[in-house]
């Protein structure tokens, strides 16, 4: 696993390079997704911190706690780890060459979609998203099934939306 700080940061330094707009809400939207294609591809889980279901679809919430004072505007800051380090990704090691190649994947799909259409993709009827009641986490398991195709709206009415 890493640190969702350096996910965050690896997203924020691959927009910039190649000038592309990040605003808060579309690197949560962004994260998203690349947590819930790692976890498709390899089975096991991009970093320790859970998504909540928030209007506006998946949240970190200490991620959402950094970078909120941008609101809408492009961030133009680094993500800061617990430790105060600015941090990413170490490609030397295995699990980041596969994340590198999940990273790869989901940025040259995904990098140029407006911040709303990706809202859009998170809200689809039985997602992970819209089987959870606002404002609680989304069970990681799901979003992992969710991507490998799986049909994950049985079963789950308990957690349904009210």
């Amino acid at each position: 696993m890493f640190p969702v700080e350096a996910i965050c940061n690896d997203i924020i330094l691959r927009a910039n390079r190649e000038s592309i707009r990040i605003t808060p809400l579309k690197l949560q939207k962004l994260l998203y997704l690349l947590y819930g294609y790692y976890a498709a591809e390899t089975d096991s889980y991009l970093f320790k911190d859970a998504f909540e279901a928030w209007e506006f679809g998946p949240v970190v919430r200490d991620v959402y706690i950094q970078f909120k004072i941008f609101g809408g505007a492009n961030i133009d800051r680094l993500a800061v780890a617990p430790n105060n380090q600015k941090i990413v990704p170490d490609p030397s090691k295995k699990e980041n060459k596969l994340y590198r190649i999940v990273f790869e994947k989901v940025w040259n799909k995904y990098k140029n979609i407006s911040a709303n259409v990706l809202v859009s993709y998170t809200h689809l009827k039985n997602s992970p998203w819209a089987l959870t009641k606002l404002r609680c986490e989304i069970n990681r398991e799901l979003i992992k099934r969710y991507f490998k195709g799986e049909d994950i709206s049985s079963g789950q009415a308990e957690q349904a939306r009210a």
